[in-house]
């Protein structure tokens, strides 16, 4: 991140992410309840259910093969 253009390219790759998710979410059928992203990490909330959350992991993944999203998954959160 040393380079000048280092900021530029960043910019470019955020607006790339943010076109890439606004499709995807339009697309599915089933949507997260709460989708939020930070540079690279995304916090989802998803209520529908294991199995969906599986098909709509696999459904962004087939979205586009240079973009991956892999999942951490916290059940039982203390309310």
């Amino acid at each position: 991140m040393g380079s000048p253009i280092s900021p530029v390219i960043a910019n470019i790759w955020a607006i790339c992410i943010w076109h890439f998710e606004k499709e995807a979410l339009r697309e599915t059928l089933k949507k997260p309840e709460v989708w939020f992203r930070y540079v690279g990490d995304i916090f989802v909330i998803w209520r529908l259910g294991k199995a969906d959350l599986r098909k709509f992991l696999i459904f962004l993944n087939n979205q586009n093969p240079n973009i991956y999203f892999i999942t951490d998954i916290e059940e039982n959160f203390p309310s």
